[in-house]
């Protein structure tokens, strides 16, 4: 599928905020390897961390992405993707 559709499918799927049924297929869009966009992988991790849903279950992955797609953003104990502090 094109990439702006998947695009604009990860933003109305944040947008609606509904986690339980968007959480789920969220991580596993961000951490399938054949998912080449970073624009994609960006919006994800941005859209976790502003809506404060956990990555329980993905936390490994997700933690090692967090350097490349957000600088300085770290897990917290709940599984949380906290912005580093300014």
């Amino acid at each position: 599928m094109d990439e702006g559709v998947r695009f604009v499918t990860v933003e109305a799927l944040l947008r609606h905020k509904d986690v339980e049924s968007a959480r789920e297929p969220l991580l596993q869009l961000l951490t399938n390897d054949k998912e080449d966009s970073r624009r994609i992988k960006k919006r994800i991790i941005d859209g976790f961390a502003d809506l404060g849903w956990d990555v329980k279950g993905f936390s490994g992955t997700v933690e090692k992405m967090l350097a490349d797609l957000l600088p300085g953003a770290r897990l917290d104990n709940h599984g949380k993707i906290k912005r580093k502090q300014v």
